[in-house]
């Protein structure tokens, strides 16, 4: 049995207080390419008073590769493996 690990790392960063309570959504879509599609929420209340609640939103779609043999992701506006 092969297993793979996803990072599905942040576009901003999220900025919370120490003891803040982060929630969060993540949901894994099958689709036909014999993979899924990350979509993941996160919700942190406002770091400062007066603020609104931060949200940050990321989707990612990992595929397979030859060049690895792993997975990597694809992220909007840069190619699997760029760091």
């Amino acid at each position: 049995m092969r297993r793979f690990q996803l990072r599905c790392v942040l576009e901003q960063p999220l900025v919370v207080a120490q003891g803040a309570v982060v929630r969060g959504e993540l949901r894994l879509t099958a689709h036909s390419r014999q993979s899924y599609d990350v979509h993941l929420t996160l919700t942190a209340p406002p770091f400062q008073p007066g603020m609104p609640p931060q949200t940050v939103r990321r989707a990612c779609s990992p595929r397979l590769t030859s060049r690895t043999g792993g997975m990597e992701v694809a992220t909007p506006g840069r190619s699997p493996g760029a760091m």
